[in-house]
């Protein structure tokens, strides 16, 4: 709403004598106070002048009072440096309230004779400080606005400035004239900041999120205004120390309805009956945590020197905001994420304004003696965080140093550079931004020393896209293309099927599993924890991808573990003699290609077993295909990985898209070597031994509406092999040397035959799409399969 302004011109003074003022230096301190400053340089054409009096008044939106008032002791003023006069000239009883939308300072008398006077020149002196407050039953009362811009600003003819009838610098007694106006600077609609105004506080009592525990400042200015509370179009402001234990708390962006804000502040800590100094409870998890502290008071106002008003997010809670400040003295502290013991979600933050100083805590597990636990893939969500000593000891005599690993990945050479060999150019002593580090405790001796800690980084929140480009790629070696990257933000990424990310010639990420101590594949609508590595591949010389803050999302996903998911088809291939995992995902969208786009995703190894869906020769941890069918046969490769010695492996099937139970479809894994066909969808394990001798092509997943007959391993039979389609190939897989392989159309008519060699081949058929049957002969064994081309 906008103030009136009273206008009026000024009769029958002299033109010798001329004024300019201005209004500027807004700071909006906290939620209960306004500073600004007013200075004074003489106008266009003016002589120089002894100042004698001023007067000043200001008019101010009613809505911005809160159902508060100003008083007049909610004032205090300042005398600017630059002037002379004694400082009795300046009174806070001096400036009054005129009505609920103006209020004024005035000198009312002159110097006394022989004070020293202030020469106007052309510098602008600033005359005064004020400081306003705003008040509510003698206590201090929160602001309140319908937009950010405090709608502040001065009133028109009732600026008056009178000169002494000299220019010497000292007062003779010779009287005063009233100075004309020249002008006013700036003009109306003075904005203190871009902080929005408070419209709720928090009575202090009872259950935090009850509605009736809530100031309803706006009234009815708004429908609904008594259902509001903080998470739903209300603008809150705490001063004090939060604490949020549970859940999550969403205040709406600017432009979304009235928006929101949160403020976090070394503020004047509000009194009683407001914010009480007893615990608050805000939960039930809260009782005798939330301490709402006071501190004390000087002349003029709250003693800021000794204010710590900080905000917690606690362990798995989030907080969702369009703009954050942080003015406590101690920096980062100000803002805590707290990170629990072990692998679970820390707070989550996520806001707009960039600068914002916070400190993240992340709990890192010791390593437990064997050579494939304890590995951690990392990235900083704030910039500027040093490596040492927080993350590696300073000293090669530190404690811990021998038990902490710590290390960057070189693609070119696709080696871990380790930060303790100083030959290797791991080069780094800060967390790159948007880069990923990998971290153990890899001594298990020194637990006492070292490991089962949380770490903090502490520095401004990272908030701003992060692009990477044209990133390296090697010509040749098993990781060529690799790249270690990390989620730079302090919640959660979303990678929602490569939206946002402006991926060119890279591949969907992988971040690293716990508990599977390998490599999971991110795809869909996956989420990359805070502080999370990832790894990702790129395909071409010419390659881009952006971290972007649009994907940011709160997620209770750990640091990171498996989980059921109903939109994909998901095996994993377990190894029990090292305790590892490895996942392979099958995804289907109506966009995706037969061959490689960029939906799939290359396998990556850790230390689970060498397990993977193939397409051409290319070894995939996702693979995207366009629709599913009765039929469909997807080939799997499997592997001991070279750091296990175990025989005894299993296959389970950990997801399943929900739909495939709806359409009537059943999973059949086949066992190439054994020829078996194990029912997934009725027993979702498949247990089986591995033979160095074995071929690593050894297993077909197939979808099937109906029944297909099903072996265990020990029965015992003999089969000339078998065959099945994918992308337009006929894959075999012969038991012997010299079977006579034939295919037929539903008519009978053989359209191929071909004596083959033992174990598997491809042949690429020229045919159209239908149903077609593949008859195998070996030793007088005869084998009839039926495959579908689609």
């Amino acid at each position: 709403m906008p103030a009136i302004i009273l206008v009026s011109v000024l009769q029958g003074l002299t033109q010798t004598y001329n004024y300019q003022v201005k209004t500027d230096g807004f700071i909006q301190f906290d939620e209960t106070r306004i500073d600004w400053d007013l200075h004074i340089r003489k106008g266009v054409g003016s002589n120089d002048f002894a100042l004698w009096k001023i007067q000043i008044r200001w008019d101010f939106d009613p809505l911005i009072m809160n159902f508060g008032a100003f008083a007049d002791d909610g004032f205090a003023i300042e005398a600017g440096t630059e002037m002379t006069q004694n400082s009795n000239f300046f009174k806070d009883v001096d400036c009054t309230v005129i009505n609920n939308q103006q209020f004024q300072w005035a000198v009312t008398g002159p110097p006394d004779k022989n004070e020293r006077m202030t020469i106007i020149t052309d510098e602008w002196i600033r005359v005064a400080t004020f400081t306003a407050r705003l008040q509510k039953d003698g206590e201090a009362h929160h602001f309140a606005s319908l937009v950010p811009a405090f709608a502040f600003q001065t009133s028109g003819a009732q600026i008056i400035v009178e000169r002494a009838n000299t220019t010497a610098e000292t007062y003779n007694g010779s009287g005063a004239t009233v100075v004309t106006r020249d002008a006013t600077f700036p003009g109306p609609g003075i904005t203190i900041s871009d902080r929005q105004l408070a419209g709720y506080w928090f009575t202090g009592e009872g259950d935090w999120s009850t509605t009736g525990n809530w100031n309803q400042s706006l009234k009815n200015e708004f429908p609904g205004y008594d259902q509001l509370v903080p998470g739903e179009n209300a603008s809150v402001v705490i001063n004090g120390n939060v604490t949020i234990y549970n859940g999550a708390v969403t205040l709406s962006a600017a432009g979304e309805g009235r928006g929101g804000q949160l403020t976090v502040m070394s503020g004047p800590v509000l009194s009683p009956p407001m914010m009480p100094a007893n615990d608050v409870g805000m939960t039930e998890a809260s009782a005798a945590k939330n301490k709402i502290h006071r501190y004390p008071e000087r002349a003029g106002g709250i003693d800021k020197n000794n204010l710590g008003a900080s905000l917690t997010i606690a362990p798995g809670a989030a907080l969702t905001v369009d703009k954050l400040f942080n003015d406590h003295d101690d920096g980062a502290d100000g803002i805590m994420l707290q990170s629990p013991a072990g692998h679970g979600a820390a707070g989550s933050l996520i806001h707009s304004n960039t600068g914002v100083p916070a400190s993240v805590q992340r709990y890192i597990a010791r390593h437990s003696g064997a050579d494939v636990d304890g590995w951690h893939l990392l990235s900083a969500p704030v910039s500027g965080q040093d490596i040492k000593p927080e993350f590696f000891p300073s000293s090669t005599e530190g404690a811990g140093y021998h038990a902490v690993d710590f290390y960057r990945w070189n693609e070119a050479n696709s080696t871990w550079l380790n930060i303790k060999d100083a030959g290797n150019a791991f080069a780094h002593t800060q967390f790159q931004v948007g880069h990923g580090y990998l971290m153990a405790y890899g001594v298990p001796a020194a637990k006492d020393t070292w490991g089962d800690r949380t770490h903090t980084f502490a520095g401004p929140a990272n908030v701003e896209a992060r692009e990477l480009s044209n990133l390296s790629l090697a010509s040749e070696g098993t990781y060529a293309g690799w790249h270690l990257l990390g989620n730079p933000f302090a919640s959660a990424l979303k990678w929602n099927d490569a939206s946002g990310w402006n991926l060119n010639n890279a591949g969907s990420p992988h971040v690293w599993d716990d508990t599977a101590n390998d490599y999971k594949e991110i795809t869909g609508a996956d989420v990359i924890p805070a502080m999370n590595g990832l790894m990702i591949k790129v395909t071409g010389a010419t390659n881009a991808i952006t971290l972007n803050p649009d994907n940011r999302v709160h997620s209770g996903q750990a640091w990171y573990k498996q989980q059921e998911r109903d939109d994909r088809i998901r095996l994993l291939a377990r190894d029990p003699s090292i305790n590892s995992a490895k996942g392979s995902t099958v995804i289907f969208r109506e966009d995706a290609q037969k061959g490689m786009d960029r939906y799939d995703s290359y396998m990556i190894s850790g230390f689970g077993p060498v397990f993977f869906s193939r397409v051409e020769q290319a070894r995939l941890s996702v693979n995207a295909l366009p629709e599913y069918y009765d039929g469909l046969t997807i080939p799997f490769g499997f592997d001991r990985n070279p750091v296990s010695q175990g025989t005894e492996f299993s296959i389970e099937l950990e997801s399943k898209l929900r739909e495939l139970d709806d359409k009537g479809y059943e999973l059949y894994l086949q066992d190439l070597k054994l020829d078996v066909m194990h029912n997934l969808s009725e027993k979702r394990v498949y247990e089986f031994t591995w033979q160095p001798e074995d071929d690593i092509n050894r297993f077909l997943l197939h979808l099937a509406k109906t029944p297909v007959s099903t072996d265990e391993p020990g029965n015992d039979h003999a089969t000339p092999g078998n065959a099945w389609t994918y992308n337009n190939n006929l894959y075999l897989f012969c038991a012997e040397e010299g079977t006579t392989v034939s295919l037929f159309d539903i008519s009978g008519c053989e359209l191929m035959k071909y004596h083959s060699v033992k174990g598997e081949q491809v042949i690429h058929l020229n045919l159209p799409a239908g149903i077609y049957m593949v008859r195998m002969i070996n030793n007088n064994n005869t084998k009839t399969i039926k495959v579908t081309l689609n």
